[in-house]
């Protein structure tokens, strides 16, 4: 380092700020000192980078604030959420203090956002996901390792964890194939549907195609707003036309299983139902979303592109999947009379 700074001639200081991206050195310098240091090979040892940044933290009685969360709304509903909650406890578990920031909070803009957070000496930031669908960030993240949560930020794109889908599918589909379902349908909506990139739709087509022809797999697009009437009434039709013996649903905020035994259906005499997200019901079986995990999970992301000196967004940012836990719930029990499928 004291070879960079002497063929730069800046101090051994800057050069250690410049390799940490540090906005507050302009990024001429930075550019400079950078091309100097790949010249002479220089690469930061891991073990002492992570070394240090132990040191760092445990030299503080109290943890500082180190992190940023960025969230949508009120905060009342934010601190509830197991991505927040496990964020919070991953960050602690590691000597790291964070602080929530509404970012749509319409007294600060995204440019007096970002001086606060570099004055506060704030360099990571986990985004909670948008509330009301895709979303782009305004915001300059040079400077800052960041991660969201979730694939509503679409812009900046960011390194994520994420629910994978397309296998919480399969594996649902697994488990009532096993269990001796048949006839088996999807109940989603166009804005779940897009939210999760269709993939709910992908796995019904491609395991009908590819893993079980034998299956009768179907889907049912419900009309907004899901749970009126009308809506309803399609649905229970639908489940009757087809002769369903099995469903499965996404949705959130709409409490399907409630409205399908409302509007006559008997579950699981009639029809298995599982849950392909959390159910409050513990009656209710369901694939469970992971939610304190994925929370520590972004937290890992952040904290090692610190550690990494990564203060830029990447250029190809690293998608986390995670998988959700099988809950067993007494709505979809297995069939001992169906015929067991290979295949």
């Amino acid at each position: 380092m004291r070879q960079i700074a002497e063929l730069t001639g800046v101090s051994a200081m800057t050069v250690s700020r410049a390799l940490k991206d540090n906005p507050r050195i302009s990024a001429a310098t930075r550019k400079r000192i950078r091309r100097v240091a790949e010249d002479l090979g220089y690469a930061p040892h891991p073990y002492v980078s992570a070394l240090m940044s132990g040191l760092r933290r445990t030299r503080l009685e109290e943890p500082k604030v180190n992190l940023a969360v960025f969230y949508f709304g009120e905060r009342a509903g934010i601190v509830k959420h197991t991505f927040y909650q496990g964020i919070v406890a991953r960050a602690q578990s590691i000597g790291y203090a964070v602080e929530s920031v509404r970012y749509d909070d319409p007294a600060t803009t995204p440019a007096r956002l970002r001086d606060i957070l570099l004055s506060r000496g704030i360099r990571g930031i986990v985004l909670m996901p948008a509330p009301d669908g895709f979303a782009s960030i305004d915001f300059n993240f040079d400077g800052f390792a960041a991660a969201t949560l979730g694939h509503t930020i679409v812009h900046p794109p960011l390194p994520r964890v994420a629910n994978d889908t397309y296998s919480v599918a399969f594996r649902t589909l697994d488990e009532l194939r096993d269990r001796g379902y048949r006839r088996i349908g999807l109940i989603i909506n166009d804005y779940v549907n897009r939210l999760a990139r269709f993939l709910y739709s992908a796995a019904i087509l491609a395991y009908r195609a590819h893993v079980a022809p034998q299956l009768h797999l179907v889907e049912h697009i419900m009309a907004d707003p899901a749970g009126e009437p009308a809506s309803m009434n399609k649905l229970i039709r639908w489940i009757r036309t087809e002769k369903l013996d099995a469903v499965i649903c996404p949705l959130f905020g709409i409490p399907i299983y409630e409205l399908l035994i409302k509007n006559g259906i008997r579950i699981p005499q009639d029809v298995a139902y599982i849950h392909l997200l959390d159910y409050p019901d513990p009656d209710v079986t369901s694939m469970r979303q992971m939610g304190r995990m994925m929370g520590g999970k972004a937290v890992d992301l952040v904290i090692a592109m610190i550690n990494r000196n990564e203060f830029t967004p990447p250029q190809y940012p690293q998608v986390v999947g995670t998988l959700n836990q099988w809950h067993e719930g007494r709505t979809a029990p297995p069939r001992p009379s169906a015929p067991r499928l290979v295949g």
